[in-house]
């Protein structure tokens, strides 16, 4: 069953503006996670309440309403491979994930890939989206493991035409551009990956909060589409650039969400962890 308020006192809630006790979206998603199957633990619904209330800043990690500004959130990391695949902005079932080729989940950590299997998202940005549009957008994963080459996310209509995250020292990364990559570069594989367009002429590739070579100028060419794909990506209807071990906790989509990047990496880290990752 759904756990009220009061049942949970161990755990911590914050208040929100209109009044005590679990955000409307908390308990939708809760529900909605029933419905697939699976009904969170009382600690994890708490969880679940505190992400959606940092999300909307009203919780212990900033101000800003990041939360109406995302398409979708799939939260990987979770007590089971149901509640995984659950969507958390729309709750309703049409954005949850689907696993392609059965890649292994393990609780409280994520999907982790190896040859020919993948995680799809259901989100195609062509068909879905709301917030992320030809000239503002934000896309990302949240990357527990990985390893240089890995593609980690991509929804793509040609090669080098579409918005996809490739990890490599000089990471091949695209955000509604063609005809070619735009390249950046981290030393870590790991953490928050997210890739941003502000305008028609500018893109950036953030680790965490933080970007390497700041913005950098990529001419926008149209959205994918197509739905994006984690642990691989899609390119055009096919599952491509998997074999590359990788293991992601959460996945976004949505605007440009860039300008509250430590808000936004800060809420994700609380959740991690508050499950001990």
């Amino acid at each position: 069953m759904i756990i009220s308020p009061s049942a949970i006192s161990p755990y911590k809630i914050t208040t929100f503006q209109s009044g005590g006790g679990f955000d409307p979206d908390a308990l939708a998603i809760i529900a909605q996670m029933t419905t697939n199957g699976s009904t969170p633990s009382a600690a994890r619904q708490a969880i679940i309440n505190q992400l959606v209330l940092d999300l909307k800043g009203l919780g212990n990690t900033g101000a800003v309403d990041i939360w109406s500004q995302l398409d979708i959130l799939q939260i990987y990391a979770a007590e089971d491979d149901i509640q995984a695949k659950t969507e958390w902005i729309r709750a309703n079932g049409t954005l949850d994930a689907i696993e392609l080729n059965a890649p292994t989940f393990t609780s409280d950590l994520g999907y982790a890939s190896s040859t020919g299997n993948a995680i799809n998202t259901s989100y195609n940005p062509n068909t879905e989206a709301t917030n992320y549009t030809l000239n503002n957008n934000a896309f990302g994963v949240f990357v527990e493991a990985g390893v240089s080459a890995a593609y980690i996310c991509g929804s793509n209509s040609g090669v080098v035409v579409g918005s996809g995250i490739r990890n490599l020292t000089s990471n091949n990364d695209q955000t509604n551009n063609s005809p070619s990559f735009w390249l950046d570069s981290f030393a870590s594989i790991t953490g928050l990956q997210t890739n941003s367009r502000s305008n028609a002429t500018t893109v950036a590739l953030y680790n965490n909060d933080s970007t390497k070579n700041g913005n950098k100028a990529r001419t926008v060419s149209v959205i994918p589409n197509f739905e994006f794909y984690v642990l691989g990506r899609n390119l055009a209807g096919t599952l491509s650039n998997t074999g590359h071990p990788t293991t992601a906790s959460m996945f976004y989509a949505g605007a440009d969400i860039t300008e509250n990047i430590t808000q936004f990496y800060n809420s994700l880290n609380a959740y991690r962890t508050s499950i001990g990752l």
